[in-house]
């Protein structure tokens, strides 16, 4: 089943540092949109990205596509929380949540969606469209393995038993970001 990525839009620009130094809430989600246009164009993944319009909305849910990203703002008096919890019952497992709300990512996780903190996807989103070049070598998907995420260390690696298959699952969605 393909992956789809949906963004906890505030989230997001709230963890980004980069976004901090931007003014209003306009440019920070034009800014949002940008870094994941770029991202989008590299890893040919469908994104979603959910902003919260519960206290200045429109009385429906406003959806709209700017530059290939889906964009959804959640209707007056309902927050993006709601929107997530929504596409995560529909989607279930080919889902991944980008969010560092607690809340989200239990709700989420529980129907069987992978989720990824927002610093650690803003960190996945910089090395996609701005990779360290080694002399002429960058690192491709066919070139990836999982323990190059595992610190280097003289100790031994601990249980050796499986992890589960819903952790196997998970890892297989993640490295595909």
């Amino acid at each position: 089943m393909a992956s789809k990525i949906v963004v906890d839009g505030y989230n997001l620009t709230r963890s980004s540092r980069a976004s901090k130094r931007l003014g209003s809430l306009e440019e920070e989600r034009e800014y949002l949109i940008s870094k994941l246009t770029r991202y989008q164009a590299i890893r040919r993944i469908p994104i979603t990205v959910v902003f919260d319009g519960w206290q200045g909305g429109y009385p429906i849910e406003t959806r709209d596509n700017i530059n290939g990203i889906k964009v959804v703002y959640s209707k007056l008096g309902e927050k993006a929380d709601e929107v997530i919890k929504r596409m995560a019952e529909k989607w279930r497992d080919s889902l991944i949540v980008i969010t560092s709300d607690r809340g989200i990512a239990d709700f989420v996780e529980n129907r069987g969606a992978a989720v990824v903190s927002s610093r650690e996807f803003e960190k996945r989103m910089e090395t996609v469209s701005y990779p360290a070049k080694t002399g002429d070598m960058i690192f491709k998907d066919e070139d990836y393995d999982e323990s190059m995420d595992r610190p280097i260390t003289t100790k031994k690696k601990g249980n050796p038993k499986r992890p589960s298959k819903i952790e196997r699952r998970k890892r297989a969605k993640l490295r595909k970001l």
